[in-house]
């Protein structure tokens, strides 16, 4: 999570470990980084966009649209043979009532890595908030970088049933974006196992 200054704010121990090997992004106290110089630029303008969107609305249906319009990829290349990261760059949301009008506000910068990728614990998922196994899948999906409509292909139902999903799983959970839900489930429904789940 970065602060409305573009400032790291919360770094997981997976971000840690990613950013400690200095293979592809960086980091430090006062912002992340690339080492190419136009996957650096390609990534503030994106955090830029999305610190304009932060802090927006808050009833599902417009995180939903929200979240869309505002989601940005960024492939980050790695030394070979591992292959690039992909950082999605979404709104955030913001303690409190969020930034002032014309303030920019907070940002999460999910970092996928298709060579190893966290497994959710769906069932312990469903079981801690009553979701359903679609709900639960879905979140899951949310969880790795996957968009609604990208979800939705991958689970084969429609987008508007996809979202209906999404909408259950932000109540349900008393979420109310994608980043304030991906959070909560990488704080705490990753699989015992997920560490043996490379190239999965």
């Amino acid at each position: 999570l970065l602060d409305r200054h573009g400032r790291p704010a919360y770094r997981n121990e997976r971000a840690e470990a990613i950013i400690a090997a200095r293979d592809g992004l960086l980091a430090d106290a006062y912002g992340i980084a690339t080492t190419l110089p136009a996957q650096t630029r390609a990534l503030h303008q994106a955090i830029a966009a999305a610190m304009l969107l932060a802090g927006g609305p808050d009833s599902a249906d417009d995180a939903l649209t929200h979240a869309a319009a505002a989601m940005r990829r960024i492939p980050v290349s790695r030394r070979p043979p591992n292959g690039p990261l992909i950082l999605t760059v979404v709104p955030a949301p913001t303690a409190g009532r969020g930034p002032a009008p014309g303030e920019p506000g907070a940002v999460a910068v999910l970092i996928s890595d298709p060579d190893r990728r966290s497994r959710i614990d769906t069932a312990g998922l469903a079981s801690a908030y009553g979701l359903t196994r679609r709900e639960s899948d879905l979140a899951a999906l949310i969880a790795d970088g996957f968009g609604p409509a990208e979800a939705a292909e991958s689970l084969g139902i429609s987008i508007g049933t996809a979202r209906h999903y999404l909408k259950q799983v932000f109540e349900k959970t008393e979420t109310h974006r994608q980043a304030e839900l991906v959070r909560l489930l990488l704080h705490s429904f990753i699989a015992p196992d997920s560490g043996a789940a490379a190239g999965r």
